[in-house]
């Protein structure tokens, strides 16, 4: 499956909350079926900013994954934490 990365931007003073939040949620989606790697990254100069990049065996795997009860409480606690719109990308490797 392709990779994905996700920009989210979080409140100003929220992102130490965000970072627990996301260890926790990451922690588990790594143990979700066909999870190949699942990492978060924050800006050096912004804080405030985080990249998930994530790789799935299939999208079945990906789907699955969203539908799991940590999954969407992550998605919902980071809509409460966000300055702006998650931001997704997906790509594909073409050599």
């Amino acid at each position: 499956m392709n990779k994905m990365l996700a920009r989210v931007r979080v409140q100003q003073g929220r992102a130490d909350e965000f970072f627990h939040c996301a260890a926790g949620f990451i922690e588990r989606a790594r143990k979700d079926a066909g999870c190949i790697f699942y990492e978060i990254y924050q800006m050096v100069d912004d804080r405030c900013e985080f990249y998930l990049l994530e790789q799935w065996q299939s999208e079945e795997h990906f789907n699955r994954h969203l539908s799991t009860g940590h999954a969407k409480d992550f998605e919902s606690k980071v809509r409460e934490m966000q300055s702006e719109d998650l931001f997704p990308f997906v790509w594909e490797k073409v050599v």
